[in-house]
């Protein structure tokens, strides 16, 4: 089944763009005109402009409404993951109101999912400069820094984040990364023991402690956390790879020869996945590019994010490709893979949006009768008798 639906949207996808097939091949040519602004152009506000703020009141500062109304929309964008779109209204308030806090913080975390990790860096160090009362709030500037690898400025940042928000375990983990890339694997090892006594963080700090055990010569105890990556993580390639080099380290070659298998099909997938959203970051809405990457997250066997993908992709379908078609494709995908549930809501969409289309409820029959929902099933064989039946006709013929 999940075959059939994913053949089902792919061909949906090449209803509208002859690059369905080739979508991570496109570099997106006509960049959005904001990307090739530069933060470092936007003018400076006037000293101790912002320096008493502490995040809770700009009207008392004087921020007219009108900008209120922008970062709202900026936000709305940022969510919708539609970066440049946020971009857009964060410039228009930072020209109005230079150095204006909450945009500078925005802007630097817009800069950060484009991977724009210079640009981010300066927005938030910007950031710190004007308002220092904010500085708990910049986790992604030593994210930043971490991602140049500038390490050292990193676990400074850490160090100073950890003394505001000591119980923070995205600090403590950020700062166990850090320190391990700075070679204390001792100090890295207890932080992420740590947390994993506290249940915080789990997924990471399985990871990593399985990583150092490794690179330590200890594969018996990477075993353990490489084990547990398993309800974790099961679709992160990194886990794979690690499995692999430990199972081979241990002598269990066809247990490793399997999970190097499976680590070739999963970093495959997971490049393409990485081009795919990195072209989504700059164009948010293509149809194309969301399809394929509902079909990448199911080849995966990744229900949970394959579904996640619909709202945006449903949102993006054009005019040209049929409303039953794209529901029809990804329910099919969505049993294939397991997930009852979202084939489930999938149906009941369906018949709220495509109440007149035969071959909708003809599936939808199918699909209660196979789940045992007796009730729906008789509903759904009614509505196809209904709609096969031409005008004026009833069920007996007369």
């Amino acid at each position: 089944m999940i075959a059939l639906g994913l053949v089902a949207l792919a061909c949906l996808a090449q209803e509208t763009s002859g690059q369905a097939s080739g979508a991570t091949e496109d570099a997106g040519s006509a960049l959005p005109p904001i990307l090739l602004s530069s933060p470092g152009e936007l003018p400076r506000a006037k000293a101790g402009r912002w320096s008493g703020y502490d995040g809770t009141d700009l009207q008392a500062l004087g921020v007219e409404r009108e900008i209120f109304d922008v970062l709202q929309r900026a936000q709305t964008r940022y969510l919708a993951r539609d970066y440049p779109g946020a971009l857009e209204p964060l410039f228009q308030a930072l020209r109005s109101e230079p150095d204006l806090p909450e945009a500078l913080s925005l802007a630097g975390l817009v800069y950060f999912r484009l991977r724009r990790y210079g640009d981010a860096v300066l927005l938030y160090e910007r950031l710190v400069e004007v308002a220092p009362k904010l500085v708990g709030r910049t986790l992604a500037l030593g994210h930043g820094y971490y991602s140049l690898g500038d390490y050292a400025r990193a676990r400074a940042h850490y160090l100073r984040l950890k003394e505001l928000r000591p119980n923070d375990p995205s600090v403590q983990r950020a700062l166990g990364l850090t320190l391990y890339r700075l070679g204390d694997e001792e100090a890295a090892l207890a932080i992420f023991e740590a947390l994993l006594e506290r249940g915080a963080e789990l997924d990471k700090a399985r990871y990593w402690l399985g990583r150092i055990r490794y690179e330590r010569g200890e594969p018996e105890l990477a075993l353990e956390h490489v084990k547990a990556l398993d309800a974790l993580t099961p679709y992160d390639v990194r886990t794979w790879y690690l499995r692999m080099q430990v199972l081979y380290d241990l002598g269990r070659e066809e247990e490793a020869r399997a999970a190097e298998s499976r680590w070739r099909e999963v970093d495959l997938l997971t490049q393409e996945l990485r081009k795919v959203d990195g072209l989504l970051g700059i164009q948010p809405g293509r149809f194309d590019l969301l399809s394929r990457k509902f079909e990448l997250h199911a080849r995966l066997g990744d229900a949970f994010s394959a579904r996640a993908v619909l709202p945006r992709l449903v949102e993006a379908r054009p005019p040209e490709v049929a409303e039953a078609g794209l529901y029809l494709g990804t329910l099919e995908t969505l049993l294939g893979l397991g997930d009852t549930a979202g084939a489930l809501a999938a149906a009941r969409t369906l018949e709220q949006r495509c109440p007149d289309d035969l071959a909708t409820w003809k599936r939808l029959e199918l699909l209660y009768a196979s789940m045992r929902m007796r009730t729906d099933q008789v509903r759904a064989a009614r509505r196809v008798r209904e709609l096969a039946s031409p005008p004026g006709e009833t069920d007996d013929g007369q």
